[in-house]
C-alpha cells in the first residue's frame, strides 16, 4: 500500500511508523538531572518516575491488515517497572505481562496533545 505524506509530499511504499526517542519528562530535565537517571531504547527512570517504550497501534479502517504505529513512552508504576526489570534480569518471558500507563509524549499534531489536565491512558501489554 502506497502512502503520501500530507506534510512533505513524499511517497512511501508502506505506511511509515513514527517514534519518540524519549519521554517528554526526560526531555525537560537538565543535564545534571539526567545524569542521575537512566535511559536506553526501551526503558527510562529518573527522579522516582519510570517509563517504558511501546507501540501505540492505530488500525486503518480501509486496510484491515495494516496499522499505523507510534513508538511512545508510557509512565508506569515503580512496581510494574520493577517486575519488568526482574523478568529481564531472570530471562523470564514478558509475553502476557500487562500494566497501566500514561502516554508521555506529545502527539498534538495527531489530535492527542500532551497535557497534564487530560492525559492519555494506556494498557502496556507484552
Amino acid at each position: 500500500m502506497k502512502f503520501t505524506c500530507s506534510c512533505c509530499g513524499q511517497v512511501f511504499d508502506e505506511i511509515p511508523d513514527l517514534g519518540a526517542d524519549e519521554p517528554v519528562y526526560w526531555a525537560s530535565l537538565t543535564a545534571e538531572e539526567k545524569a542521575l537517571g537512566f535511559i536506553n531504547s526501551d526503558y527510562c527512570f529518573v527522579n522516582g518516575s519510570y517509563f517504558v517504550r511501546g507501540i501505540l497501534r492505530l488500525d486503518i479502517t480501509e486496510y484491515p491488515e495494516e496499522y499505523f504505529a507510534f513508538g511512545v513512552w508510557c509512565s508506569i508504576s515503580e512496581t510494574s517497572y520493577s517486575e519488568i526489570m526482574r523478568r529481564e534480569r531472570d530471562d523470564a518471558p514478558l509475553q502476557g505481562f500487562t500494566c497501566f500507563g500514561w502516554v508521555n509524549n506529545n502527539l498534538d499534531n495527531y489530535g492527542f496533545p500532551f497535557d497534564d489536565d487530560s492525559p492519555l491512558a494506556s494498557n502496556v501489554e507484552y
